[in-house]
């Protein structure tokens, strides 16, 4: 992601970071597993972990 002059990502980055939200989100109700959501979305299965874990203490 690029980010402009003031340290703040732009427009298309924000885009593109809540269509991947998104997709994290409906595949993780659908209960995908951590895994797959991490090669799907090309992110570490440590990162998505640690995202599950606060989205489940949230709620």
């Amino acid at each position: 992601m690029k980010k402009n002059r003031k340290n703040q990502y732009n427009i298309k980055s924000r885009k593109s970071i809540d269509m991947e939200l998104q997709d994290f989100l409906e595949m993780n109700y659908e209960g995908v597993s951590q895994l797959e959501i991490a090669r799907e979305l090309g992110m570490n299965s440590n990162y998505v972990e640690k995202i599950i874990e606060e989205i489940e203490r949230d709620h």
